[in-house]
């Protein structure tokens, strides 16, 4: 957790001590000797068996063709998802849901100093995030030392902040004060403005409106949505020039003036009106769709298709169902609904709303964006479900102050 949410530490560190696949070598050999009755979980075999079939055999097959990005991203996910889903396995097969909570209350600490040193690195140099992002490492190195979190960091921040705003109701069930879990939400919100990726600010700027609303207000939450699609519908000629007015908020020379600008510009005008970048993210889909068709069953590097569909990437879900086709698509898809669901058994109807709102805030986002960083998918396959222990923690405190 420490090399995953707390770069300040692990970037200032040697490079053997500081690396996660020297840790995840060490949890590897762990579990194999001391807890292999949890490969037992049902849930973590079906993911192995289905990447290992994917890496080992179909790569190798069906998808031989695949270009290196897509075929390393399909390694590197067997990876993260093998990580997060036997951490998560472990406790639930010692039962050990005390420790399990104490370990996300240190992962919630080191969340709360990254996100201070990302806004403190995006004043020492705005755009470092999305020189990361944009492979251009070199140019943001004096940053990294600050330890400011990136492209996986902002899309963890963002599913986490219903879960905030769950525990900021519910705060007898939390260990610390209403005052400090609202520093910690708003604290979180303004490093997601600061690390300026427009899908996570606009992705989370939804998310909080409804978890405000609330799980007994769920009428009012279809109201809402009824709602604002006419309002949005009707007032859509002058959204551009409230966009224009909203982007007058931030600095004319970051990213998020630029994302609020270029998407007026597109409602404006169209697809056809310059090379915005809304419009050439838009032509990903028919371009994804298209390769699609080539070979819905077994995807596009299972075709003669010509097509180039390197850009693709960007769109998470669509760039899957065009790589490996129905074939691989759907049993990936349901890797995630079993995860889901399965954790829901064990959750009270209240805190499953604002758990489900963040998975979907996750999910939603890949279809606007890639999905990628551990930082991602530890958040979405370990420590949103790990929350809802986070209550033990107040009772063993409790339990302690009373044997005294």
């Amino acid at each position: 957790m420490v090399t995953t949410y707390l770069p300040v530490v692990t970037n200032n560190l040697p490079p053997i001590i500081r690396s996660h696949h020297l840790w995840a070598g060490i949890w590897g050999v762990s579990i194999l000797i001391l807890a292999r009755p949890i490969f037992n979980n049902r849930i973590l075999l079906y993911v192995l068996i289905y990447y290992l079939l994917l890496v080992l055999v179909m790569m190798n097959s069906v998808w031989s063709n695949m270009d290196k990005w897509n075929r390393a991203q399909g390694i590197n996910e067997l990876y993260m998802l093998t990580m997060a889903l036997t951490m998560y396995a472990y406790f639930e097969y010692s039962r050990d849901f005390v420790g399990f909570a104490k370990i996300l209350r240190w992962v919630l600490t080191f969340i709360f100093f990254t996100a201070i040193l990302s806004i403190y690195s995006s004043i020492v140099d705005p755009m470092y995030a999305r020189k990361i992002v944009s492979g251009a490492i070199d140019q943001a190195e004096d940053v990294l030392k600050y330890g400011g979190g990136s492209y996986g960091f902002a899309g963890a921040i963002m599913m986490i902040l219903p879960l905030v705003i769950y525990y900021y109701r519910n705060n007898y069930k939390s260990n610390y004060s209403k005052p400090i879990i609202l520093l910690f939400g708003i604290l979180l919100y303004y490093a997601l403005l600061r690390i300026q990726l427009f899908a996570n600010i606009l992705l989370s700027t939804i998310i909080i409106v409804i978890a405000l609303i609330g799980e007994r207000n769920i009428r009012k939450n279809i109201i809402f949505f009824g709602l604002l699609t006419v309002l949005t519908v009707a007032l859509v000629p002058y959204m551009p020039q409230f966009l224009f007015y909203v982007s007058n908020f931030f600095e004319t020379d970051s990213e998020v003036y630029f994302k609020i600008n270029d998407l007026a510009v597109f409602i404006k005008y169209g697809a056809d009106y310059g090379d915005t970048a809304t419009s050439l993210r838009s032509a990903r889909y028919p371009m994804l769709f298209e390769g699609f068709l080539t070979n819905p069953l077994l995807g596009i590097f299972n075709s003669d298709s010509t097509l180039n569909i390197e850009g693709g990437g960007h769109l998470y879900w669509m760039n899957k169902l065009t790589v490996y086709g129905l074939l691989g698509f759907i049993p990936f898809a349901l890797a995630f609904y079993f995860f889901v669901k399965n954790a829901l058994k064990i959750m009270d109807t209240e805190f499953s709303f604002y758990f489900l709102l963040s998975i979907g805030s996750g999910v939603v986002l890949g279809f606007m964006k890639s999905l990628a960083g551990r930082e991602f998918w530890y958040m979405f396959f370990f420590i949103l479900p790990g929350l809802y222990w986070l209550p033990l923690l107040k009772k063993e405190s409790k339990n302690k102050v009373d044997q005294r």
